[in-house]
């Protein structure tokens, strides 16, 4: 089994302010270090400059959509689709191309470990 990474930065990519903030306050909570953006744009931005180790990202977003910032990062971080909308053709894209995991909202708890503990501790 292979080391946790350590101390690592989960980036959150979602213009919904209340999804945002209440998934920030969980990972937070759960001892992680917790980046999140509303926009595509911000996240790319940010990740242009700063290791980021996971991103939570809801394909519908405006300007950048999820799509546009899925192939700026090209496959370099697991991605995690967080949508409530799992059967929409961009989500469903978002997996075709590559996208790591999909996640439909509201997550629970445990699934969001889950999620983590697979891909931050493989």
């Amino acid at each position: 089994m292979s080391n946790p990474i350590k101390n690592p930065v989960i980036g959150i990519v979602d213009n919904d302010a209340s999804i945002l903030d209440a998934l920030a306050l969980v990972l937070e909570e759960l001892g992680y270090q917790v980046e999140g953006f509303s926009t595509g744009a911000r996240f790319l931005e940010y990740a242009d400059s700063q290791p980021v180790d996971l991103v939570f990202l809801d394909p519908h977003l405006p300007g950048q959509n999820g799509k546009d910032v899925f192939l700026c990062l090209g496959n370099s971080i697991p991605t995690i689709i967080l949508t409530a909308s799992p059967n929409a053709p961009l989500t469903r894209e978002l997996l075709e191309l590559g996208a790591t995991e999909l996640i439909i909202k509201p997550a629970s708890l445990e699934t969001l470990q889950r999620v983590l503990e697979k891909h931050l501790c493989p």
